[in-house]
């Protein structure tokens, strides 16, 4: 078996300029705590390269258009193209939006790789850069050498040269301070490795020399997990006769929703993430899917999540049936253990619970450190300097009533039930914008206001459908 990296390295930029199509003949960059991450073409022969400062490139380049690197919805849309990979291989590792790893047989992998690389193209419509070698750190180098034009594969007994020039700091097993040392030292590629005296090496990094040694042949000694497609939990109902009668559909998903429930208690687990698929008599089939709010196996929220997808949905053919798949499977629910939680029990108990977790917070400093654990009050807030490099300083995803005129513009909007305390009248609008978001192969468009509100402050809003929803503040 042999292990292929398949590496997007423009996938974010794809991403961000299906959100903000205008910004598509200029020079756009993604960062991440000021560092560039991902540079788009126009902005690569700006001279902007990924690693430098945002004030290094704007030197560059003035125009520069500097965006939030958003994880979660770049992997989001990855997971179409983790899904094709899946079709291949029974052992698919995601690592990051950008790099996947799969297991191919030695015989097959060449035919598999280039036709999977030709069906992603082709689907994505951004660069794939496929490497393979005998393991994943060979793999992703040779992928990341690759010139878009052609498939790279590293041949078992030339690992050593082929890495020979690649840089100690580009390696992520290697820890931050053994890298220091080694360049202190004059070794700063795997080639430069090879060539100090092993018990030298032996005798500056002890445990650690064996796996440096290793690493510069190649050798990283992780084997590719099966980590996608994530397990789910499903249900489906097929009906007798198809029917447009919206409350037998309903019906329908809260059944669904109840066995689901039953599935997810049995296995004492929790669903983050609910999908609804709509079967239509002409064969065709329609789907909307959610993240929820909090991990949950409650078979009234999964039906409410269910019916609200179900209202996204534009049926106008008969229904012959219904899937509800349940997936983000995890053993963790999100809500706050009761040491910390306010309720009936722990407000008789207030005492012992505070007495009780200052005994927890000091063992915890005294075995590992004073800064251990650090108070949520000294954690570094967003600077005003800061807030131009992201869209806002504080990123939020809260539900909120909205008064609308006419048109649709918001008026006022309202935090929660309390409608006294929490109303936002807005005073001005500052930017209104359509936003795409790739969701199962689908993209949705919402609707997006940028309001200045007394009390002052900013805001972002989002619409789709008939929900509001508060996705960014500042003040």
């Amino acid at each position: 078996m042999v292990t292929a990296c398949f590496y997007l390295p423009d996938i974010g930029i794809a991403v961000e300029l299906v959100r903000v199509p205008y910004h598509r003949d200029s020079p756009l960059v993604l960062a991440q705590q000021g560092v560039i991450s991902t540079v788009s073409d126009i902005a690569k022969r700006q001279g902007i390269s990924a690693g430098m400062t945002i004030t290094g490139a704007r030197a560059l380049c003035r125009d520069l258009i500097v965006l939030p690197y958003d994880r979660a919805s770049y992997a989001e849309a990855a997971e179409a193209v983790w899904d094709i990979l899946a079709t291949e291989s029974s052992k698919v590792e995601p690592v990051s939006p950008e790099i996947c790893f799969l297991e191919l047989s030695e015989a097959h992998c060449l035919t598999i790789s280039k036709r999977l690389g030709a069906l992603l193209a082709k689907h994505v419509k951004v660069s794939v850069m496929v490497g393979i070698g005998s393991s994943k750190l060979v793999a992703e180098q040779a992928a990341r050498k690759n010139d878009k034009s052609s498939l790279v594969r590293v041949q078992v007994g030339t690992e050593a040269a082929f890495l020979a020039s690649i840089p100690l700091i580009s390696l992520r097993s290697v820890h931050p301070a053994i890298k220091q040392r080694l360049m202190r030292l004059g070794v700063n590629t795997l080639g430069d490795m090879l060539r100090l005296p092993e018990r030298s090496l032996t005798r500056q990094f002890k445990e650690a020399a064996r796996h440096l040694q290793r690493l510069a042949v190649g050798e990283d000694g992780e084997a590719v997990r099966a980590l996608w497609p994530p397990p789910v939990i499903e249900e489906e109902i097929v009906f007798e006769e198809e029917t447009i009668r919206r409350e037998e559909i309903l019906l329908g998903i809260k059944k669904c929703a109840a066995a689901i429930s039953a599935a997810l208690e049995e296995a004492n687990t929790y669903c983050r993430k609910l999908m609804l698929l709509v079967s239509l008599a002409d064969g065709s089939e329609i789907r909307q899917s959610e993240s929820l709010r909090a991990a949950t196996n409650e078979p009234s929220e999964l039906s409410a999540a269910g019916q609200r997808l179900l209202r996204r949905l534009l049926i106008d053919r008969p229904v012959v049936g219904i899937k509800v798949v349940g997936g983000g499977l995890g053993a963790g629910s999100g809500v706050q253990l009761s040491l910390l939680d306010d309720n009936e029990r722990s407000a008789a108990e207030e005492g012992a619970r505070s007495v009780k977790l200052e005994e927890t917070i000091a063992y915890v400093r005294k075995r590992f450190g004073v800064s251990a654990v650090v108070s949520a009050s000294l954690f570094k807030t967003m600077r005003q300097s800061q807030l131009w490099v992201y869209p806002l300083g504080q990123r939020k995803r809260e539900s909120v009533m909205v008064a609308t005129d006419r048109t649709g513009r918001p008026l006022r909007f309202y935090r929660s039930r309390n409608l006294t305390h929490t109303k936002h009248e807005i005073a001005e609008i500052q930017d209104q914008w359509n936003q795409a978001a790739w969701s199962w192969e689908k993209v949705l468009e919402t609707e997006c206001f940028r309001v200045v509100t007394d009390p002052w402050g900013l805001h972002q809003l989002e619409h789709l459908g008939v929900e509001w929803t508060l996705t960014g503040t500042a003040d």
